[in-house]
């Protein structure tokens, strides 16, 4: 759920929701006492107000930009209707013996867009391809995460030269339309004599989540984060932190993925793990960042959850789809990719259903990780025709397109309103040298 201030205009409160470029639902306030105002937050960064903003104590309404209005205020108002297009909302209450209306002003047609954004449409996926000798080899290499330029592919491995029995590697390409070139260790300050596994990164690239069973934790695997000042720089990693008993337990606590809500502002960490109470080997959870950046406490996703082993997500970075692995009944093989979906992120996911025979196969299937445009799938598989254990293997996807009546093909209005809020394609994409660029302020 959506949170409400209700709050003088110029209160704390209020400003927060001004600052969060959160659109503001435009009021009309009218009490027995006196007229009332109207004020106008626009969607995103666009902040206007009408001249006449009022002074005097109302009702700020904070709304999502996924938010059904009428289902939020079917909640908390006296009387909820629609009239020639407009939202009409009644509360009334008691105020200082002042009885107050509040009264949608309009259809809101300017945020319509908001409640109705639909899914973007994509392509099946295509049949999966080894990402071959250079990234693969006769040892288990496995759970991958991209960057969000897409040229960095980092990785779990135990082939030889690491410092425990599982390392995390990172593989580069000078752009999109380079091949990998050969591994390399992120070195000690990350791998130990440990297992370090399932790397996941922050949306802007500073942080890396892991899980590993290294000395200092609260017992199996738990999940540690770890921060870099230089974006591009894969060799720069901070000394790791748990991220505590928000998150970890004295059981295993793995496979983390970061989702930072772009509409809310809200950002959660999905992880899985096979603590007391879960319906199976393991189950999805969830735990929200709070204020001072730890996490906790968490809880079960029950929705993508089931009897079977349910472990590694990968999300697409509107929060509308997740991919994940597990071995629930109808999978194909001992481990397959499943996929779940969602209208808003403020809904719960849809039943989950299997990604299909021409990436799942009867062998293993596991650890997805989807590009930032959501249009690639890296994941890793025993099938036959490997080069060892476990290989990484990848498979795409592009947007659907409509067709004018004229024939020519254009972009859908979903996959407009999808595309603005990330990279919707592969320019070619140069990585800048990390010695030539200026440092940031540490965040």
């Amino acid at each position: 759920m959506a949170n409400l201030s209700s709050s003088r205009v110029d209160s704390p409160r209020a400003q927060n929701c001004f600052n969060s470029r959160l659109p503001i639902l435009a009021l009309h306030v009218t009490t027995d006492k006196s007229e009332g105002c109207t004020i106008v937050n626009a969607k995103n960064d666009h902040f206007r107000s009408t001249p006449r903003l009022c002074e005097r104590s109302l009702e700020v309404v904070c709304l999502t930009p996924r938010l059904n209005m009428k289902t939020l205020f079917e909640k908390r108002a006296d009387r909820v209707t629609w009239s020639r297009g407009r939202l009409n909302v009644e509360i009334q209450q008691e105020v200082m013996k002042t009885k107050i209306t509040i009264a949608g002003i309009s259809a809101l047609a300017a945020l319509a867009s908001f409640n109705l954004i639909a899914q973007p449409r994509y392509s099946d996926w295509s049949e999966p391809l080894n990402l071959g000798p250079v990234i693969n080899t006769g040892f288990n290499d496995q759970h991958p995460a991209l960057s969000k330029d897409g040229l960095s592919l980092y990785l779990t491995s135990n082939r030889p030269g690491g410092y425990g029995a599982d390392d995390i590697w990172v593989s580069h390409r000078a752009s999109l339309d380079d091949p990998w070139g050969p591994p390399q260790n992120l070195g000690p300050t990350i791998n130990t004599g440990a297992v370090e596994f399932s790397p996941a990164f922050s949306r802007d690239g500073h942080w890396l989540f892991f899980h590993s069973d290294r000395p200092g934790g609260f017992g199996g695997l738990d999940i540690w984060v770890s921060y870099r000042e230089h974006v591009h720089d894969d060799f720069a990693w901070e000394l790791p932190i748990n991220l505590g008993p928000g998150v970890n337990t004295a059981f295993d606590d793995g496979g983390p993925t970061l989702f930072e809500d772009e509409d809310t502002g809200v950002t959660t960490l999905i992880f899985t793990s096979n603590r007391p109470g879960v319906a199976g080997a393991a189950d999805i959870f969830t735990a929200l960042m709070n204020p001072d950046g730890s996490f906790g406490p968490s809880a079960v996703v029950p929705e993508l959850s089931s009897p079977g082993r349910d472990t590694r997500t990968a999300i697409r970075h509107d929060g509308l789809e997740i991919i994940f692995q597990s071995d629930r009944t109808g999978s194909v093989g001992s481990g397959d990719l499943w996929v779940s979906t969602r209208a808003t992120t403020l809904e719960p996911w849809s039943t989950p259903v299997n990604v299909g025979p021409t990436v799942n196969t009867i062998y293993f299937e596991g650890a997805p990780a989807l590009s930032s445009d959501g249009e690639t799938l890296i994941f890793y598989s025993n099938r036959p025709g490997g080069f060892g254990a476990n290989d990484l293997y990848m498979s795409t996807r592009h947007k659907l397109r409509d067709h004018d009546e004229s024939g020519a093909e254009t972009v859908s209005k979903e996959s407009e309103l999808h595309s603005s809020l990330g990279p919707a394609s592969c320019p070619k994409v140069t990585r800048p040298d990390p010695d030539s660029a200026k440092k940031g302020k540490r965040r």
